[in-house]
């Protein structure tokens, strides 16, 4: 998950509601309709989402299926800008991922403000790595109703994306040390992303619980050494 930003300064929703300003969620599949297979499956994903969050908070949704009318990358990323849209959710099949490089980038130029969010059979088998080359906040794996509705709560009545991060990730809020390994949190993760990158230790793991590779050594050789005794016990029962 990428970046972390500063607390906002949004109203909070007494349980889950506003009944001022709506949440303007933008939802899509991304994709485009192949020449050879012309069956368009309607959005179901995305509806159902949709629903559940509708229950959960006041807002407004437009819902765009790519496919359905073969409308291009930018003619997408038009509509959730004419829609000003406060949250995008864009799922997608891996054979259309090498598209949400470019539209996550539009939209976060022209909506700067907005929460990116991905999800979809992509993001379910690529998890983390979904997140590689493109301007998405996070990423949504499996079912994404709950996890979307703790994710828009933290965005909206919280700390911005840094309590995101924590949510969807697998740090605690409020914990500086989340492991208790006596590093913080933002030592571990040195650019603040959410992901373990090169050069860094996993805030969520303690590196102390981890055995060194001659700790290692030393646990295979006590165990070949403890095999290696019963062998000749038994031998020896045998013999006798």
């Amino acid at each position: 998950m990428h970046g972390v930003m500063r607390r906002n300064n949004r109203t909070r929703y007494p349980e889950g509601i506003n009944p001022v300003k709506k949440i303007r969620v933008f939802l899509a599949n991304v994709g485009d309709r192949p020449r050879v297979f012309q069956l368009v499956t309607p959005p179901l994903g995305i509806m159902s989402l949709a629903a559940y969050i509708r229950s959960k908070f006041s807002a407004e949704f437009c819902l765009v299926n790519q496919k359905l009318h073969n409308l291009s990358n930018d003619a997408l990323v038009k509509m959730a800008v004419d829609f000003k849209a406060d949250v995008v959710g864009l799922g997608a099949l891996t054979s259309a991922s090498h598209n949400l490089r470019y539209i996550t980038q539009s939209i976060q130029a022209q909506l700067p403000g907005a929460l990116i969010l991905l999800g979809g059979p992509h993001v379910s088998a690529f998890e983390e790595k979904s997140l590689a080359g493109n301007a998405a906040h996070a990423a949504v794996p499996g079912e994404g109703e709950l996890v979307f509705e703790v994710i828009l709560r933290h965005w909206f009545e919280g700390d911005g994306l840094a309590d995101v991060l924590e949510a969807a990730g697998c740090t605690s809020a409020g914990t500086a040390d989340s492991d208790g390994d006596g590093l913080p949190d933002g030592e571990e993760d040195l650019n603040h992303n959410g992901r373990v990158d090169e050069g860094e230790t996993n805030p969520g793991i303690s590196e102390e619980g981890i055995p060194t590779l001659s700790e290692w050594g030393m646990i295979i050789f006590i165990s070949l050494l403890l095999i290696s005794s019963m062998i000749m016990i038994r031998r020896e029962r045998r013999a006798a």
